[in-house]
């Protein structure tokens, strides 16, 4: 399993050790040596037996195997949920949380899954993001709400978490350009000569009854076809003055 958060990368391999690699400032790559980054992986500090990884924008959350949930990185909100909002450079364990079966990070909060069908969360909580029915941001895990504030939302158990499939946004129809009567001279193609007499007319503000007799003129270079060719030596010599 590989995850991404703002600025540093989180993967977790099948003996259940979690590597991280990329920006370090607040610790978020559990390695204890915050805050230089790193251009390689490096071990996350005291975790084993680990079954998933949630990285935020500047933390990491991670599952062990026991429905323990332990975070490293930015805690200026709590989303660490160990009670403080101190940074931490390798993981400390989200108190009071157990049975857990699944997790997510949002940008400066998490979010745990347990056994029994509960949401509990912690950390920013500006936008009510948490779900129990304040903005007050929260140090240690809070369980969400039912609709309307009602009880307690109950996913049933083991239930998965998933972060939603947007939309695709549908690409749109261009819309067609109008089409011109581009042939010119009436003989049901549009070809070279209909470009020289379009440039005779609307680039060169020619009226067309004063080429309306040029139409098996425009072979100007005599070799029996009217191409391209004839075009550059009519522009040359008939526009240009060469």
């Amino acid at each position: 399993m590989i995850a991404a958060g703002e600025s540093h990368t989180v993967a977790l391999r099948d003996d259940g050790t979690v590597w991280a690699w990329g920006w370090n400032l607040h610790g978020q790559l559990g390695d204890g040596m915050a805050p230089f980054s790193r251009s390689t992986p490096v071990q996350v500090n005291g975790l084993s037996s680990i079954t998933a990884i949630a990285p935020g924008y500047d933390h990491t959350a991670a599952l062990r195997d026991d429905g323990t949930v332990w975070a490293w990185g930015l805690n200026y909100t709590g989303q660490l949920g160990d009670g403080t909002t101190i940074d931490h450079r390798t993981p400390v364990q989200a108190s009071s949380l157990s049975g857990t079966t699944a997790i997510a990070a949002g940008m400066w909060h998490t979010i745990a899954l347990r056994n029994d069908g509960t949401v509990w969360m912690w950390g920013d909580n500006g936008y009510g993001q948490l779900g129990d029915g304040t903005t007050t941001d929260r140090h240690t895990p809070v369980q969400v709400l039912g609709e309307n504030g009602v009880g307690f939302l109950n996913l049933g158990a083991n239930s998965p978490i998933s972060t939603p499939t947007p939309t695709p946004t549908p690409t749109p129809t261009p819309t067609p350009r109008p089409l011109y009567n581009c042939d010119v001279d009436g003989n049901s193609v549009v070809d070279i000569r209909d470009a020289v007499a379009l440039l005779d007319t609307v680039v060169f503000n020619k009226s067309i009854n004063d080429i309306s007799n040029e139409y098996e003129n425009y072979d100007i270079n005599n070799d029996g076809f009217v191409d391209i060719d004839d075009l550059i030596e009519m522009l040359d010599t008939r526009h240009f003055g060469k």
